[in-house]
């Protein structure tokens, strides 16, 4: 399964299909994650332009959960022992995603 992830705005999504308008596919990065009626997780894709490929779904009804993340990065160096780093995250809803 592939698809792309799309902000609803006033305009909505385009059909099943069709390629979205530019500007209406999510900039930050987002996470679409399969699951079973269960509750299990199946499959799941990473990405920072909206789209996401699931490949070796069962075939079985699944639901698709897609999350919008700011994306962070910080540099870490791993040392023995117990260690603890905090991530601050950007103000949330953010207005740039608007």
């Amino acid at each position: 399964m592939r698809g792309r992830v799309l902000r609803a705005d006033s305009g909505g999504a385009p059909p099943a299909g069709q390629t979205p308008p530019a500007g209406q596919t999510l900039p930050a990065v987002t996470t679409v994650t399969a699951h079973r009626r269960n509750g299990a997780v199946v499959a799941s894709a990473v990405s920072e332009d909206g789209g996401y490929v699931l490949d070796g779904l069962p075939t079985e009804p699944l639901t698709l959960v897609a999350v919008e993340h700011p994306a962070v990065h910080e540099e870490v160096v791993v040392r023995a022992g117990d260690q603890r780093h905090d991530i601050a995250l950007p103000a949330f809803p953010r207005k740039d995603l608007r």
